[in-house]
């Protein structure tokens, strides 16, 4: 599958190839060197988009729109699993960035068939704290945001949102956890008053972060907050119901 990339991309790409043969980022079979995934994982991770709420981005039967979010909307590719979930680690690993490439020129697809996403005024990765950068050297959200720009011509601004660090590991807790793990997220002074904003992210879990992060683009300003995220996960349970469970317990 061809993409339309520009010109230096695919003079790189193409160089590349003489010495390091192109490879797929999900299973590492050798692919032709315009290509990003082959043609087995590309066909493996096509979800269809109504496969996850619009509101949320999570599947239906694991729905937040009941709990208090300050996104909008929530647009996802794919489920993170199987050669999807290895795209996104080869992301996080620094190995290869295809995957990401790939999912962007999908939402570009998406935002360009949309009067409203097509007038956003600037896409914005959720910001990686400068430690753990330094150790995965890449940023998968700032990968995508990138690409996305790139496709769109929106620009992407990366020194508003701030991760000072605080927080623990994500992926280490639980679900409850998550939730509140989110205080490390900061914006810095600025001015988004009616700004249409993207924000972008590799993995969409809880929704904490996206979540978090929306909210300081709006306590700023912004009037509307789109979620992009390149997979969600299937939580084990809905929060609701965790919710519920909660209040049971309380009620005992």
């Amino acid at each position: 599958m061809t993409y339309p990339m520009r010109r230096s991309r695919k003079w790189r790409m193409f160089l590349l190839d003489l010495f390091f043969p192109n490879r797929c980022p999900c299973c590492h079979r050798l692919i032709p060197w315009q290509d990003y995934l082959c043609e087995p994982c590309r066909i493996s991770i096509e979800t269809p988009e109504d496969a996850f709420c619009s509101g949320c981005g999570k599947t239906w039967e694991h729905c937040i729109c009941d709990t208090e979010l300050y996104y909008d909307q929530a647009s996802v590719i794919t489920f993170y699993a199987g050669a999807a979930k290895h795209g996104v680690l080869s992301m996080k690993k620094a190995e290869n960035l295809q995957f990401g490439w790939h999912c962007a020129a999908s939402f570009s697809d998406r935002i360009l068939s949309d009067p409203l996403l097509q007038s956003s005024d600037l896409i914005v990765p959720v910001p990686m704290a400068k430690k753990r950068r330094q150790t995965r050297i890449v940023n998968p959200a700032e990968v995508i945001a990138k690409e996305l720009s790139a496709y769109t011509k929106i620009p992407m601004r990366t020194d508003l949102l701030r991760d000072n660090g605080s927080g623990q590991i994500q992926h280490t807790l639980s679900a409850k956890d998550r939730r509140k793990n989110v205080a490390q997220f900061e914006i810095l002074p600025s001015n988004l008053n009616g700004f249409h904003i993207i924000l972008c992210d590799d993995v969409l879990t809880t929704g904490s972060t996206v979540n978090r992060c929306a909210q300081l683009l709006k306590s700023h300003g912004a009037a509307r907050v789109t979620v992009f995220a390149a997979t969600s996960s299937v939580l084990q349970q809905p929060l609701q119901a965790e919710s519920n469970k909660s209040i049971e317990r309380k009620d005992q």
